[in-house]
């Protein structure tokens, strides 16, 4: 990583072990064409430890040279002592900004693959591997981000811990009375693992002749968190069922898609599908693409050609072409004029309607509006200065201030090919741009909105003006906060930190210890000045709600008795 991807990755990667569960084992891995490890084994998740990984985070260079991670992963996860604990969830969070050969890589994480490991990964810079960091994440029942240079790097790791902190089934098994199944899509056996909140669906493709009236289904699983096995029942009566073509020309396509994901991977057999045979032809995929009319990388949509002639030019005279929107033009000249009349882009012609009361104050006003839709409408013959319109949707109140005539319309909406009558909206005059303001020798663009709209977006504004002001008087940010935070979820502060972050001027009437006072300060602080960061910091966040729970404080109810506007 060069110096600036490090920082980032560092301060994320800070972010990330102040997140982590207080019952959790962590360790920490850099590598380059070596790999250091912080532990030789994991350790517990203590204030001790966690000072110890933060120094050592610190001190991470961009010295390492190359992206070895077939390595660390083989000597460090998967070695002697992996899967020994069926109880215990592995997760593992791999940064790189670098590119290694994937598919020895994916090949170690998928034949390692089980369900109590996940393997997270995240991909810095343009010059990561996106085939790598996406494959690894899905044959590692993880997930991946992919960061920009300029992007947010805190708010993409902290959602793949929340990811890994997500309870989940494994072990699925079907059961069924049905004698002669075709296939069952997906196998449930090949599912090594299914989160909460997350969709299966299961379908299963046998034959209509049976000899049982009353078909059941029954589907197995166990829930590792509680210990304990689930089962899922239902029951099917073939006289009173329906034959619905859309459900097999579903499970056709699904069928299709992961025989192509398996070509695709170099996959000799199909191990998500469960056949009544081993091996899968192409021949087979052809002929249930047929039946079907699904399409498949083995066959194709054939288009049939007219063969009477008249029908044939009736369709032809009703064709319309679809050009390409033209920019903005804030000075029309003749040459601008020229270069949009040709043969392949017929002229526009506008004649002029009146106006019913309000007429525009300025067109240079509108031409600093930089808006995608913003149009000029002018005859060729006429040198008068051209009327401006903004085109949007339901605007009823108004007559068409143009009406348009030509075989083609240079719009972002659909008209018939012959006419259209265009309607534009008068409120423009309540849109203005007003004077930039300086601010710490910086611009910050001001809108004027109508009356009507400023009271939608009072929370926003009193928002961004808090913002503003937090900024300007060296408040602390919420990474700076973070920096307090302890394992069990307090945050111990100084007295010049507890000043800045007590906005509201609150007393400690009830005497709370210095440790659950700070909190809840930092707590409220946080949900007001900090908002649009939230996803960065609600993991900290909700270990400071716990540990206050835990010291006899109800945050929400207490957030009530202040009086506090967010909930």
């Amino acid at each position: 990583m060069d110096g600036s991807r490090i920082q980032k990755a560092k301060q994320s990667l800070i972010l990330f072990l102040k997140s982590l569960p207080q019952n959790s084992l962590f360790n920490i891995v850099s590598f380059g064409t070596m790999y250091i490890s912080l532990w030789d084994e994991s350790r517990k998740y203590t204030q001790n430890n966690l000072k110890e990984a933060i120094l050592h985070v610190n001190s991470m260079k961009a010295d390492m040279e190359g992206t070895n991670i077939y390595k660390p992963l083989q000597n460090k996860i998967y070695n002697s002592s992996y899967g020994r604990s069926k109880d215990t969830t592995l997760n593992v969070f791999l940064l790189t900004d670098g590119e290694d050969y994937a598919d020895p890589i994916i090949e170690l994480v998928k034949n390692n693959n089980r369900a109590e490991t996940r393997i997270y990964t995240l991909g810095i810079g343009e010059g990561c591997s996106i085939y790598l960091i996406k494959r690894v994440a899905e044959v590692g029942n993880g997930k991946f981000h992919i960061v920009g240079d300029n992007e947010d790097i805190n708010e993409k790791v902290i959602d793949l811990l929340e990811d890994s902190l997500t309870p989940y089934l494994q072990n699925f098994k079907l059961e069924t009375n049905v004698k002669e199944v075709y296939s069952i899509i997906p196998n449930p056996e090949s599912i090594v693992s299914l989160k909460k909140n997350q969709e299966l669906t299961i379908q299963i493709l046998f034959s209509n002749e049976q000899e049982l009236e009353n078909i059941e289904f029954s589907m197995h699983c166990y829930n590792p968190q509680d210990k304990q096995p689930i089962k899922y029942s239902v029951n099917l009566n073939l006289n009173q069922s329906q034959d619905n073509e859309y459900f097999h020309k579903l499970a056709a396509h699904k069928f299709i898609t992961y025989y192509d994901n398996a070509i695709k991977y170099g996959e000799q057999q199909v191990n998500f599908i469960k056949l009544n045979k081993q091996f899968l032809k192409d021949e087979d995929i052809v002929s249930l693409s047929i039946e079907n009319q699904i399409l498949s990388n083995k066959t194709a949509f054939v288009c049939e050609v007219c063969v009477l002639e008249d029908q044939f030019k009736q369709q032809d005279r009703s064709k319309v072409k679809i050009i390409k929107i033209h920019p903005v033009v804030n000075r029309y000249t003749e040459e601008t004029q020229q270069q949009r009349m040709s043969l392949n882009n017929p002229p526009l012609y506008c004649k002029k309607l009146p106006f019913q009361q309000q007429k525009l104050k300025s067109i240079q006003q509108f031409n600093q509006l930089k808006l995608p839709f913003l149009k000029q409408f002018v005859r060729k013959d006429q040198k008068q200065t051209p009327q401006l319109g903004l085109m949007g949707k339901n605007y009823q109140k108004q007559e068409p201030m143009l009406e348009c005539f030509g075989n083609q319309m240079q719009t972002p909406y659909q008209t018939s090919a012959q006419r259209a009558n265009i309607s534009f909206p008068i409120e423009l005059l309540g849109i203005q741009i007003s004077q930039s303001i300086n601010m710490s020798q910086s611009s910050l663009p001001q809108i004027a909105l109508p009356k009507q709209n400023q009271k939608s977006l009072e929370n926003q504004s009193n928002q961004q003006l808090l913002l503003i002001s937090q900024d300007k008087n060296n408040d602390p940010t919420y990474e700076n906060l973070m920096n307090f935070a302890q394992v069990d979820g307090r945050f111990k502060i100084n007295k010049d930190i507890q000043m800045k972050v007590n906005y509201l001027n609150l007393s400690n009437q009830q005497g709370l210890k210095a440790d659950v006072w700070n909190t809840l300060l930092i707590l409220l602080y946080l949900e007001n000045f900090c908002r649009q960061f939230k996803k960065s910091w609600q993991l900290i966040y909700l270990k400071g709600v716990q540990y206050l729970l835990q010291n006899g404080i109800n945050y929400k109810q207490k957030k009530q008795e202040l009086g506090y506007p967010y909930t």
